[in-house]
């Protein structure tokens, strides 16, 4: 067991942990890359993709001029190789894989970031590449420069005969590969609704695996793999502007186990669906996904569950070895300190209210944390969750957060009165079994179109109709007024 450590304190591992810059500026072989500090690092990691695509569009621009015995091309093969054992040790990697997407090129998931002339050089390398029939170059680390020189030399020549097109469609040169990656149709039409579905599954479980294999790096001592999780924001973030109700269905439905990696994501994502409804900025919808992702390191770092304060502490150390000091790490650590830590009391004796980024994301993580099924208790219904959230929100921030993720579940509580598009009022009975039919619940309708009292309520489940235009709808909630007068509901 690791020894615990206090929240001025950092986590006490290896030594590449405690000097996070240091440890990423240094070469494979030791040699520290230019004697930069953390801001240079920063910067370098940024260009690395970029030096990277150009060193290699420069190597094929060269084989199409000289022979690959000249001088001019031999120069540019190490310079190759090393741009690749510099990205790799920069980000802990064991290959680079650069892909080309219609008007962008991703290096490792990363959009290369360029100046306007390297970009258009890179795009014409990304032209040439689908004019061999694939999109896609991972090189592994530790390449020779004579694979590298026979890639190069195969791209340039499959411009101008079948042969070398089907070798290096092949590819059986050590430490590379090429293929076409999935993306968008030829025609620049968008995929079918279909695959949406299946990539919006395959993305979260993905998240699930990818968080998974951090908890266990910090188990050991390591924050290998941190990129990765911020990487896991970014990309919930571009799928929530798609698709978010299918994201927010996947991540709201019944939690099969305490696995804290799952229970993460979930919440995340429905920390994302609720802060949406407050802003549509990608940097304050990404802070607050890092958040909850990294919400349990301190568990994960200690290797077994905390206490809150103590979880808050824990978390806030590791969270302060793996970003780096600026704007964007450090609201980021507050919004996920403040969501774990109990209530701190005022002077006056009343509990301080946390910042709305934080509640937001507490109110998340007490919905799985209530719904999270543990050996020899029975599982929690939705509803019962909404009612001990309810019950629970004593702050008017907590519910004003509490009917914030009423509405980004598309859920209507069990009790609440609702207008059909028929004009009939019902009274939902409770939620439906399948996440993506909260909007349709069962309900006991009450009136008729023109409001007046059916003599017998009709129990009607609006997600077991047909799907048809006709089919009866939630048009509104309702809010009902103290007296017992159906014509008196109102808004």
């Amino acid at each position: 067991m690791k020894p615990p450590f206090s929240g001025s304190e950092r986590p006490a591992g290896p030594a590449s942990m405690q000097t996070p810059a240091a440890s990423r500026s240094m070469r494979p072989g030791g040699e520290a890359l230019d004697g930069m500090d953390a801001a240079g690092t920063t910067q370098h990691r940024r260009a690395a993709g970029a030096r990277l695509v150009l060193a290699f569009y420069r190597l094929v621009k060269a084989c199409q001029l000289y022979d690959t015995s000249n001088e001019a091309v031999q120069q540019l093969v190490p310079v190759a190789v090393q741009t690749v054992a510099d990205y790799c040790g920069l980000f802990e990697v064991d290959s680079v894989r650069v892909t080309f997407a219609r008007d962008r090129v991703f290096v490792n998931r990363r959009i290369m970031r360029a100046t306007r002339e390297v970009f258009a050089l890179a795009m014409q390398l990304g032209g040439w590449m689908d004019a061999c029939g694939f999109n896609e170059l991972t090189i592994d680390r530790g390449i020779e420069g004579s694979s590298v020189l026979e890639v190069a030399r195969l791209l340039v020549e499959a411009q101008r005969g079948p042969a070398a097109l089907e070798a290096l469609q092949e590819c059986n040169v050590p430490g590379v590969a090429v293929r076409k990656a999935i993306g968008p149709d030829v025609d620049g039409t968008r995929e079918s609704d279909e695959s949406v579905v299946a990539r919006a599954i395959k993305s979260y479980a993905a998240s699930v695996l990818i968080l998974r294999s951090f908890h266990l790096q910090l188990a050991l001592g390591s924050t290998r793999g941190a990129h990765e999780v911020k990487r896991i924001a970014q990309k919930l973030v571009a799928i929530s502007e798609v698709m978010p109700e299918l994201l927010v269905s996947i991540a709201s439905g019944a939690l099969v186990d305490d696995e804290p990696a799952r229970r993460a994501v979930s919440t995340a994502v429905i920390a994302l669906s609720m802060t949406r409804f407050l802003t549509t900025e990608r940097a304050t919808l990404t802070t607050v996904v890092q958040a909850a992702l990294l919400a349990d390191s301190g568990a994960a770092w200690n290797g077994a569950p905390l206490e809150p304060e103590l979880l808050a502490t824990r978390t806030l150390g590791v969270l302060a070895v793996i970003g780096e000091f600026h704007k964007t790490s450090l609201r980021r650590s507050v919004v996920a300190y403040e969501a774990l830590h109990p209530r701190e009391a005022n002077p006056r004796g009343s509990e301080r209210p946390r910042t709305m980024l934080a509640t937001l994301l507490h109110t998340a993580r007490r919905f799985n944390e209530i719904r999270t099924p543990y050996p020899g208790v029975p599982p929690v219904s939705i509803d019962q969750t909404i009612a001990q959230l309810e019950a629970e929100a004593v702050q008017p921030i907590d519910q004003a957060c509490a009917r914030l993720l009423v509405r980004s579940l598309g859920l209507f509580p069990a009790g609440t009165m609702v207008e059909l598009n028929t004009g009939e009022i019902a009274l939902v009975l409770g939620a439906p079994a399948a996440t993506a039919d909260f909007a349709r619940p069962p309900v006991q309708i009450m009136t008729d179109a023109d409001k007046a009292m059916l003599a017998e309520p009709i129990d009607f489940d609006l997600a077991m109709q047909p799907e048809d235009p006709a089919s009866r709808v939630v048009r509104r909630p309702l809010n009902i007024p103290k007296t017992t007068e159906v014509p008196d509901f109102e808004d």
